[in-house]
């Protein structure tokens, strides 16, 4: 009953993993605080939710509006960083406005949101969760920004782990394969998506469901770092092994989803 009557506050609550990790904590007897800037996200958990569920539209690349959300949910035990956006075009087709875009969410807004929770999560020698990628260990075709983001939130959350470890603070760096959200559809306008709009993936996607309870087990069990699904722990051994089999591997998965020169404006 490791859930109950804990407060989890997770980013990025209004997309498929969001959801189902909300639910699933719901369930487990949590507190759960839901934070997001789609306020249609937000209305569509608020509907399948029974009750323990806060929700709060936010934009976690303000570091103020992140510390203000802290300061109205109170005592937090556990954070989640899940929120994240991804980009769809090689860096030589990209403006590097897009990559500033995806760092600001991916890895600076899971700083400002990190900062704002982590005295009272100390206080509590609670847990913080960082929703990596495959793409934060190993390079990813066409989404060289995405993969810097996550390598930095990977180097980010294992700094902090030995920083705050006296504290008994338990830090989790997830690392699931592709999964299979209401945002695959294929479409892919404007130069940032929500993840789970690639048409190309290696491996069939995974549910969000089975990811959100692979989470919840790795922080039951304390893990320090967590692959989800085959992929990722294929992905994770062949490129520790072999970088540039692992390249050729996954530049022949993810290249066909280019072939048509989408050049992002």
């Amino acid at each position: 009953m490791i859930f109950q009557g804990k407060t989890v506050l997770v980013t990025g609550a209004g997309g498929g993993l969001g959801q189902a990790l909300c639910l699933l904590l719901i369930n487990a007897g949590a507190r759960v605080a839901a934070i997001d800037l789609d306020l249609s996200g937000l209305d569509e958990l608020v509907q399948k939710a029974p009750q323990g569920l806060l929700t709060f539209q936010c934009d976690i690349t303000d570091e103020a509006k992140c510390l203000d959300v802290a300061t109205q949910v109170g005592d937090i035990d556990i954070l989640v960083n899940n929120a994240g956006i991804t980009h769809f075009s090689k860096f030589q087709d990209m403006k590097p406005q897009t990559i500033q875009k995806v760092m600001e969410v991916n890895f600076f807004g899971a700083v400002n949101m990190t900062s704002a929770a982590l005295p009272s999560i100390m206080e509590r020698s609670g847990t913080v969760v960082a929703i990596s990628s495959v793409a934060g260990f190993s390079p990813l075709y066409g989404r060289s920004g995405y993969s810097a983001s996550k390598h930095a939130m990977q180097g980010f959350f294992d700094s902090l782990r030995s920083e705050i470890a006296e504290t008994g603070v338990h830090v989790l760096t997830v690392c699931p394969s592709f999964i299979a959200s209401q945002q695959n559809d294929g479409e892919k306008e404007g130069a940032t998506a929500r993840p789970g709009s690639a048409t190309q993936t290696a491996g069939k996607p995974l549910s969000p469901d089975f990811v959100a309870a692979e989470i919840l087990t790795g922080i039951k069990t304390k893990r320090r770092f967590l692959t989800i699904g085959r992929v990722s722990k294929l992905s994770y051994w062949i490129n520790k092994l072999s970088p540039k089999l692992f390249e050729t591997l996954m530049i022949k998965k993810i290249r066909p989803e280019f072939s048509r020169d989408y050049v992002v404006k």
